[in-house]
């Protein structure tokens, strides 16, 4: 599966997103075709060029922004509307506020029949918008934050269905030492493990320094066997490094329908 990732003017953090985006659809084993930060007045041809040869294309900044979800309609053939499912979400992240933004609609427009997934982390859903032969254009919130947590909980759903990735586990050792040390041993376990992705990721801290893994696989058996090798060049890295492992978090396995 090819799939093609686009950054807005408005996506925060622009290289770490990138950067992320790219280990994690790696892990899902997605081939990647570009990776672009641009203008938003330059979308509508970026997405032109892009759409014949990728089976997805995934634009940070273009949830909640009008402009790039009317580009991304036109590109697919359809109108952009007002999503009622979306604007309900909308609606419930600002309930409480005593003067909501005056925009609301514009947080919730999408392209017809775009299948919408929830933020937990703010008020901008993402969407999936459909063209021809099951291609994907997918839209981000600009928070890096949201953005990932879009990604995670709903959009690699559906790369992974493509992929075959349809198993994965996410578990964490707490080690002692230098953040940035911790950090450079993540990533050689990453870079080493093409079909794992090795991070640090502060959602996970609790007595060290989080050192996160989630492992992909086509089914349970891979998955255990990739599970062991994760834990064993981690225990090696840390021992060659200096580390201390203080403690350790096992996740769920789970799987996509």
């Amino acid at each position: 599966m090819k799939v093609s990732f686009i950054l807005l003017q408005s996506a925060e953090k622009p290289e770490f997103i990138l950067d992320w985006l790219n280990r994690r659809s790696r892990a899902i084993g997605v081939d990647i075709d570009e990776a672009l930060a641009i203008r938003d007045n330059e979308l509508k041809d970026v997405l032109s060029s892009l759409y014949s040869r990728d089976d997805a294309i995934v634009v940070v900044g273009a949830a909640g922004n009008k402009e790039a979800v009317k580009a991304i309609a036109d590109i697919l053939g359809v109108d952009a509307e007002i999503n009622r499912e979306a604007l309900d979400m909308v609606r419930i992240y600002y309930m409480d506020t005593l003067t909501p933004p005056p925009n609301l609609d514009d947080l919730a427009l999408t392209p017809e029949f775009s299948d919408i997934i929830p933020n937990n982390r703010g008020p901008i859903p993402g969407f999936v918008a459909w063209g021809d032969n099951e291609r994907i254009i997918v839209g981000l919130p600009p928070s890096t934050d949201e953005a990932i947590d879009v990604f995670e909980n709903g959009v690699e759903d559906y790369l992974r269905r493509r992929t075959g990735m349809l198993y994965s586990a996410t578990f964490s050792i707490q080690v002692e030492g230098e953040v940035s040390k911790a950090r450079k041993l993540a990533r050689r376990v990453d870079d080493k493990l093409r079909w794992a992705f090795v991070r640090l990721d502060g959602r996970f801290a609790s007595t060290g320094i989080p050192i996160v893994s989630t492992v992909f696989a086509a089914n349970p058996e891979e998955l255990s066997e990739r599970l062991e090798r994760v834990e064993r060049e981690l225990e090696e890295e840390c021992r060659r490094n200096g580390f201390t492992i203080k403690g350790a978090r096992d996740g769920e396995v789970e799987e996509i329908k």
